[in-house]
């Protein structure tokens, strides 16, 4: 199946980049009460907590995923430029967080915001190994991303599950 730029448009356009603008407004918006609700599907994570990295990484990073397929078209519709502050939160194997990094430069920063403790150990290895000294994996809660109030130019949430791309 292709994906066009019509359709990758789309995809991003119902919120799977949300400016940081968006999302400091959005918080606003919460009410405290709401803020502290227990979620509605307790132990989502739960299979998340200790993924094994190799089957992982396998199954994310697949030639047969439409986001694999269509990641070129996918980074150049975020269009990061150099020094901006990007959190890919749900980074699991870094997929775009490595890609994100190399786009903004030594100048910016890639936080690869991930709850698996075993995923933010080997997104620190990858960087290491990659020279991607901009890339800085955080070990995030159910609750919190962790992250500075204001620290993103941009917003990066891992999508559910691949996606069919159609026109």
């Amino acid at each position: 199946m292709t994906m066009t730029a019509g359709a990758i448009r789309r995809f991003l356009a119902i919120g799977t980049v949300i400016p940081m603008s968006l999302t400091l407004a959005m918080c606003v918006l919460v009410s405290p009460a709401m803020a502290q609700e227990e979620s509605v599907k307790p132990g989502v994570n739960k299979k998340y907590e200790n993924p094994n990295i190799q089957k992982m990484t396998k199954s994310l990073e697949s030639e047969n995923r439409q986001i694999f397929k269509h990641r070129k078209e996918i980074m150049a519709l975020l269009n990061l430029k150099p020094g901006m502050d990007v959190a890919d939160v749900g980074a699991g194997t870094g997929f775009f967080s490595r890609m994100m990094a190399k786009d903004v430069g030594p100048d910016g920063t890639v936080y690869a915001v991930e709850l698996a403790r075993n995923f933010v150990e080997n997104l620190r290895r990858i960087a290491t190994e990659k020279s991607l000294s901009n890339l800085k994996p955080v070990q995030c809660d159910e609750k919190s991303t962790k992250l500075p109030a204001e620290s993103v130019d941009l917003v990066f949430p891992a999508p559910k599950s691949d996606l069919n791309f159609q026109d």
